[in-house]
């Protein structure tokens, strides 16, 4: 008796007896169709429901499932804008920057969605050299969020993870970052953290390079569903 080759669901060839696969043939030792399909259904409801746990699992643990939300590159400006992110949408979201900045006196700034209210973002920055020496510590109550340093070798990174932004509130971030240099005293990584001073809904984010400065990057930004 035939089937189909990648299921194996059988099916009458000229010169079978007709109907055998509606009612297993006259000795009833051929195979059913209706049987053979939902044989083959319910294995795919039980991958479905396996990998339902999984992702259950996963979202049980707190890690968030990451999505696309934007994308874009800058080459040597002072500011950009990603705007119009679906405000409420995503209970994080979190941005990379690759690219450099055309000087590593101060560190790259974002700021929620073009907030310019005095004191409204609080951060601290450590950033480190190859050797091991802190070169910056600070803690600042500013108008942008201190990012990351970085200098004018390209391949410099920034990750910024932002919590709590689908909802109104005093949203708190991380962020680390890196820079190429060419000595121990100048290949850095660094690592920011802090909040909002005061409630805000996500709708946008404001980049900028160093103070004074431009920068260049490809950037993504990511959200993790509410």
């Amino acid at each position: 008796m035939p089937s189909t080759p990648t299921y194996g669901l059988p099916f009458e060839a000229p010169g079978d007896l007709p109907g055998h696969t509606l009612d297993g043939g006259p000795a009833g030792d051929q195979l059913i169709l209706a049987e053979a399909v939902e044989a083959e259904l319910s294995r795919v409801d039980g991958d479905v429901a396996g990998l339902d746990m999984r992702l259950t699992t996963v979202e049980n643990q707190g890690a968030p499932s990451w999505v696309r939300i934007a994308q874009g590159a800058e080459s040597n400006v002072a500011t950009f804008v990603i705007p119009s992110i679906p405000t409420g949408a995503y209970r994080s979201v979190r941005l990379t920057l690759l690219g450099n900045a055309d000087t590593a006196s101060n560190p790259i700034r974002v700021r929620f969605n073009g907030d310019a209210t005095a004191d409204l973002h609080r951060s601290g920055l450590l950033v480190w050299d190859a050797t091991g020496s802190i070169i910056i510590n600070q803690f600042v109550d500013g108008t942008f969020w201190h990012i990351a340093q970085w200098g004018t070798g390209l391949g410099s990174l920034a990750v910024v993870e932002i919590h709590g932004t689908d909802v109104s509130t005093a949203c708190g971030f991380v962020a680390w970052g890196s820079r190429i240099g060419g000595s121990a005293e100048t290949h850095t990584t660094s690592r920011s953290w802090g909040r909002l001073n005061a409630p805000r809904l996500l709708d946008s984010l404001r980049v900028s390079g160093p103070s004074g400065a431009n920068l260049s990057a490809t950037w993504w930004l990511e959200g993790a569903p509410a």
